[in-house]
């Protein structure tokens, strides 16, 4: 029986005719409910927890039980026909998410939407006539700061040391695989088909230092995303992703490839659990891809800061009400718009449209995506495990470990920052 996070993100993966609809619909939802029998899982969870003492495999548990519980949020909310139970299950669906994933730091929305804001109010000095479309930007951006700012500067910049050395490790081990990126102008952007035919060339190299890399493949799928599945052992680029610039296209091979295929392919060859993630890894998972990708790049992903500030507007606080999906997407697009014009980047609306859904969708999948307001936060976990899993490196870094410890934390799918997760490590590979 399927079970994970990557099954919840299959069931809550909106139907290609609802991207741009009213209402979000899930062809796989109903199947993913079946599959959860909650019942069963809260049974056997009682059970367990009534023992009140350590049990092999209750974390585990624990994480099967809070799936769950938003895959039935999610289709109760799809099921209500009155709009008081529409209203409920959004709230239940949004805070059984955040129960598993957590919600955005105050502080750190706010050091992030500071810089954002930085960008916008030259916008409205270098290009004429834009107040209309640049000052809304600027409201919103001004409400996520207020009084919150207390971090020096965006987290980038206070570990700079730390993301040079990785940048360092990286492009010094990997060096023959980072070589086939190279040759395109210096101004020059990765279509999507330069993509996958730059991975299929970097995959061989790795192929060359370690066979096992022959049992996995790069393939196309039809998203503007590029991800990872481990089960498949695929490598999958979205025909319509944007662009990636030339500069960002190795840190984006760093974050997909070197890190979250590399810890399945590593964890399989040590023991299945390390290779699909022991419990609650997810956070640090994604926080060491997004590291990686940082290092390269020397700077946090334009999409993973917008993923963190966009779920905080999604959410919304006491002093200020949550944002739907209607309104989100007006916000969003406005930034790509200003954005694409300041850049000199050529704008396709039509593109910029999809892009911009996929972006939008992603925070909302799971819900109904209309006035009804229900927030998937999974994303948080990029720019959270970022902030988590660099402590544990600069702390490494200190002490003249990084080098060790970033081989140790590649080993598999774990986060090496959990003591229970190390022990299970150290037995594993006993």
């Amino acid at each position: 029986m399927p079970r994970g996070t990557q099954f919840i993100l299959e069931a809550f993966s909106p139907s290609r005719d609802s991207y741009d609809a009213d209402k979000l619909k899930y062809h796989g939802l109903r199947d993913a409910f079946k599959n959860y029998s909650i019942p069963g899982i809260i049974k056997k969870s009682s059970s367990v927890l009534a023992l009140q003492k350590p049990v092999p495999g209750i974390d585990k548990l624990k994480q099967e039980l809070n799936n769950a519980y938003l895959i039935n949020a999610s289709y109760r909310l799809q099921k209500s026909f009155f709009p008081l139970n529409k209203l409920i299950w959004s709230k239940v669906f949004t805070l059984a998410s955040v129960r598993m994933f957590g919600r955005p730091m105050t502080n750190e929305v706010a050091a992030l939407a500071a810089a954002e804001l930085v960008r916008f109010e030259n916008a409205k000095l270098l290009l004429d006539n834009t107040s209309d479309f640049v000052d809304p930007l600027i409201e919103v951006y001004n409400s996520l700061v207020n009084d919150n700012l207390t971090a020096s500067g965006s987290i980038d910049r206070r570990y700079a040391l730390l993301l040079t050395d990785i940048k360092n490790y990286f492009e010094t081990e990997y060096q023959e695989v980072f070589a086939c990126f190279d040759g395109y102008p210096s101004a020059g952007h990765f279509n999507p088909r330069d993509v996958q035919l730059s991975f299929i060339a970097a995959l061989k190299k790795l192929q060359e230092r370690n066979p096992a890399w022959a049992a996995w493949t790069v393939a196309t799928n039809d998203t503007a995303r590029l991800s990872v599945n481990p089960e498949t052992k695929q490598i999958l680029i979205g025909s319509y992703r944007a662009p990636v610039k030339r500069r960002h296209i190795k840190g984006l091979f760093a974050h997909e490839v070197l890190v979250h295929a590399q810890r399945a392919l590593n964890g399989e060859a040590i023991a299945p659990e390390l290779a699909e993630g022991l419990p609650n890894y997810l956070i640090a998972e994604e926080g060491f891809g997004v590291l990686a990708e940082a290092a390269i790049n020397q700077s946090i992903p334009e999409k993973i800061r917008d993923r963190y500030i966009d779920i905080a507007l999604a959410l919304g606080k006491r002093w200020r009400r949550p944002v739907t999906r209607e309104m989100l997407y007006t916000i969003c697009y406005r930034r790509a718009v200003v954005r694409s014009v300041l850049e000199g980047r050529e704008i396709n609306l039509d593109n910029l449209e999809l892009i911009t859904w996929e972006h939008i969708n992603r925070i909302y999948r799971g819900s109904l995506g209309n006035k009804y307001v229900g927030v998937f936060t999974k994303d948080i976990a990029y720019y959270q495990g970022f902030v988590k899993i660099i402590k544990y490196f600069e702390v490494a870094r200190v002490s003249g470990e990084l080098h060790e410890k970033i081989i140790y934390s590649l080993q598999g799918k774990f986060d090496p920052t959990k003591k229970q997760h190390r022990e299970r490590v150290k037995l594993l590979t006993k």
